[in-house]
């Protein structure tokens, strides 16, 4: 073997090596984000489907029960009535229950869906109370991923019925 066979294979290499490496990241942040469309996607469809429930809930007197299959990553989901904010609630006082974003912005007089962990997807409902004490509700699905709720009609808005 001549010394410039040794030089151009040695190139050939290291050239070889850099390029696979480069595929390598490239591959694995482009499966990542694949990854996170896909989790998107499920929240969006979530979503949709959870509004058009509480869409179709809203007539008088109707009551309803839903049956949600959630995005498996999703591990908790409440429910807090707009204008209903109370300080002694245990989603406001420190406890296992606490959640200071939560509790602040019901403070601040939202009423919303806050999925945990939490995502930048706001799910718009139409106008809910929450037949709880507090009137708020939250469902813990560590163990499984179905979200269960009983809705009944007001005519311009939804009550949730927890009991």
């Amino acid at each position: 073997m001549k010394k410039g066979q040794v030089q151009s294979q040695m190139f050939i290499y290291i050239l070889s090596i850099i390029i696979i490496g480069l595929l390598l990241l490239f591959g694995v942040k482009w499966i990542g984000e694949l990854i996170n469309q896909g989790k998107l996607v499920n929240l969006l469809k979530f979503k949709k489907t959870l509004e058009n429930e509480f869409e179709r809930a809203g007539s008088y007197e109707s009551i309803n029960y839903i049956d949600l299959e959630t995005p498996g990553w999703i591990k908790k989901i409440c429910f807090l009535q707009k204008g209903a904010y109370h300080p002694d609630a245990p989603i406001c006082k420190w406890g296992l229950d606490y959640d200071a974003l939560a509790c602040n912005s019901w403070k601040d007089n939202m009423g919303f869906v806050q999925i945990k962990p939490t995502q930048d997807v706001d799910i718009e409902l139409i106008e809910f109370e929450v037949n709880a004490p507090y009137n708020y509700y939250c469902v813990n699905l560590k163990k499984s991923n179905q979200l269960k709720l009983k809705l009944v009609g007001l005519g311009d808005k939804v009550s949730i019925v927890t009991n």
